[in-house]
């Protein structure tokens, strides 16, 4: 990436008169911005924010020591003299996006941002407009969960939406690299806490709503507005939104006159796209789809009617985005599922082994749901719960493990601080006796994958669920190394029978 804003001459008079604030007397050249006083480098400018965790501003004399030529820092309190000049600014956090993205070139307005939300299907829809428009057109850059970067190329970025300088940086690389696209997941942590501010985004995807972040949010309509608050953005085009979810009409509500709004379902004809005809089937899914660009015949080899659901979002995308629906829909077929979602090990002589990161109730029961309807004799769920977030959903996944498998082996998640043996009762307590009967309890998930693959039979189906791509087990602020993928395939190497080990 180059330097742009070095290369581009910025100075702390220039973000000042931005800011509508008075220049300072002697002006001051600027490499670069950081908001992390562990990253600055010689030349940059340091933004002292206040942040959940750790605010910046008790940062200002090491970031000065770091070699910060000029600090911008929220105002409020009394603000360190490190020898260079330091601005306090009323309010920075609001407006912090929008300076940073006139500091980088306004790199949105050259790349086309389009934003994904819900609870569920996040990364996969993400995914699947990126793998369609690195085919058909100048390519997508991608930023989520799994990473950010381009197809293939993700490196790992922490948060699912990323601090509002990662993104603007991003944003800029993007562009730099004349690449049309970048397809972002955007979570209801990071609209609420302004972590998208400063980026125009072009279209807005609304996936689902289900229970999950109310440690956070508090209730699910304050999740929902929070969640809404990315298809009223200045500017935004194009909304497209899944009338199947119950909260389909609350985000619609919410959309403006001025935006462009899809209304997408999997069976409804009175949504502006929908399907028609739905086959599922052992290796994967098939549909008639009408939309407003004409009809066609969906053919894809991924699993799951909530796929179908994230596809049909992703065509809406396309389309809305000037593509052939002809087009698109022949590249569908070469879609591959993201990792650690529905990803499928196994089969023939041994059990099927579907690693997924379902991590709340309804991400649960559909997943299970989705296996049962693809065929399959015994369904077996490892799930776990993690530690230090919703207390409320660990009896929830419990009762939707039960009702969608033969078989639960409840085990560790992310216990971080808790104790595993507790969240574990937690999910246990308010089970009646028939749910008890299904479930075995094995606290160490490597065991419990181990013993749910070898005790399936040939034609089973096992789905370990709740960590999905991830590669780490987080205990007691520790993060160990740990891949459910990993693990399957170590146990799936060593399976050839039944219930037996090679």
């Amino acid at each position: 990436m180059t330097d742009f804003i070095k290369e581009n001459r910025l100075t702390l008079n220039r973000l000042l008169a931005w800011l509508g604030l008075q220049p300072q007397a002697a002006d001051t050249a600027l490499s670069g911005i950081a908001t992390d006083s562990r990253r600055v480098r010689s030349g940059d400018l340091f933004l002292a924010l206040p942040g959940l965790a750790s605010d910046g501003r008790d940062y200002i004399e090491a970031a000065a020591a770091q070699g910060a030529a000029a600090i911008l820092a929220e105002g409020g309190r009394e603000l360190p003299e490190p020898g260079i000049p330091v601005v306090a600014v009323d309010n920075l956090h609001t407006q912090a996006g929008d300076l940073l993205d006139k500091a980088f070139g306004h790199p949105t307005g050259e790349v086309k941002v389009i934003g994904v939300t819900g609870t569920n299907g996040k990364s996969s829809t993400v995914h699947f407009l990126g793998c369609l428009l690195d085919k058909l057109s100048s390519g997508c850059g991608l930023m989520g969960t799994l990473g950010q970067g381009r197809v293939g190329e993700l490196q790992d970025m922490g948060n699912t939406t990323a601090d509002l300088l990662s993104t603007q940086r991003f944003m800029a690389d993007m562009r730099d690299q004349k690449v049309g696209w970048v397809a972002m997941e955007v979570s209801s942590h990071g609209l609420d806490q302004g972590r998208t501010h400063g980026i125009s985004f072009d279209t807005a995807v609304f996936t689902n709503l289900t229970r999950d972040h109310l440690d956070y949010h508090g209730s699910m309509e304050a999740y929902a507005e929070a969640k809404a608050l990315l298809f009223n953005r200045p500017g935004l085009k194009y909304a497209v939104i899944n009338l199947d979810d119950e909260w389909a009409e609350t985000i619609r509500s919410r959309v403006p006159a001025s935006v462009q709004c899809l209304a997408v379902s999997l069976e409804n004809p009175s949504a502006d796209m929908y399907l028609e005809n739905i086959q599922l089937h052992p290796q994967g899914m098939a549909a008639d789809i009408v939309s407003p660009w004409g009809k066609g015949h969906l053919e894809s080899g991924l699993l799951g009617r909530f796929n179908l659901s994230n596809l049909l979002g992703v065509i809406g995308v396309m389309g809305l985005q000037g593509f052939a629906l002809d087009d698109v829909l022949k590249a569908v077929p070469s879609l591959t599922s993201v990792p650690g979602r529905m990803e499928c090990f196994g089969g023939g002589d041994q059990p099927t082994v579907a690693v997924d990161y379902a991590h709340t109730s309804d991400a649960l029961k559909s997943v299970l749901s989705a296996l049962r309807e693809h065929g399959g004799k015994n369904v077996i769920c490892v799930f776990g719960c993690g530690g230090d977030r919703d207390r409320g959903k660990r009896l929830l996944m419990a009762q939707a493990a039960c009702a969608g498998a033969d078989k639960v082996v409840i085990t560790t998640d992310n216990p971080r601080s808790e104790n595993p043996e507790a969240i574990i009762d937690d999910a246990l307590s308010g089970l009646n006796g028939h749910q008890l009967e299904k479930v075995t309890v094995v606290v160490d998930r490597a065991q419990a994958i181990r013993q749910a693959i070898t005790d399936a039979s040939a034609g089973d189906v096992v789905l370990i669920a709740g960590k999905g791509h991830e590669t780490y087990q987080e205990i007691m602020g520790v993060r160990y190394p740990f891949s459910d993928v990993e693990e399957v395939r170590n146990v799936l190497s060593g399976v050839t029978l039944a219930g037996g080990e090679a």
